[in-house]
């Protein structure tokens, strides 16, 4: 008498299993040649920065992820995942941030990093792309206030004090 029960398949031990709904996992075997490049390239680039140039890169990363997020969000797409990634890294932005920079420059950057932390779980949890864009445009402000300021210390001969950002240009941003 045959069989007639559905023979199910058991992955191998240890073997990754895709989440229901979505693609099974790519093994390190299938990914592509140029993502092992690319992220040889990252980690050399992060490896040999500077504080200053760490800070731009993070900042970027942000910007980068907060527009995958509103593209995503534009296009009827959930972007929560990118929105939440921008959020992180602004996260980090702010924790990093030393009160010696003084007092007013310290607690003007916390409120923009906030704003933009505020901004971008809102677009996410209200997929409110206009929020997004609001974040995004403080963090375009932040990016050009940092990039000044370092250009500035490194003609001035003072490459670790970030203490000296134009807070004028500050009050302008939000």
């Amino acid at each position: 008498m045959p069989d007639d029960t559905p023979k199910t398949y058991a992955p191998p031990k240890g073997a990754r299993r895709a989440k229901p709904g979505r693609p099974a996992p790519r093994a390190s075997a299938d990914k592509p040649r140029h993502a092992d490049q690319t992220n040889a390239y990252l980690e050399a680039a992060v490896n040999s920065a500077t504080r200053e140039q760490l800070l731009i890169m993070l900042i970027d990363g942000a910007i980068g992820f907060a527009l995958r997020g509103i593209d995503a969000l534009k296009a009827g797409k959930p972007g929560g995942e990118h929105l939440a990634r921008a959020q992180k890294i602004v996260a980090e932005l702010m924790d990093s941030l030393k009160p010696e920079i003084g007092r007013d420059l310290y607690e003007k950057l916390v409120g923009l990093y906030r704003f933009c932390i505020e901004r971008l779980m809102r677009a996410a949890m209200q997929r409110d792309a206009a929020a997004a864009e609001e974040a995004l445009r403080v963090l375009n402000e932040l990016r050009m206030l940092w990039t000044d300021a370092i250009a500035r210390m490194n003609v001035d001969g003072r490459p670790e004090e970030l203490g000296h950002v134009p807070t004028n240009r500050i009050d302008g941003i939000g």
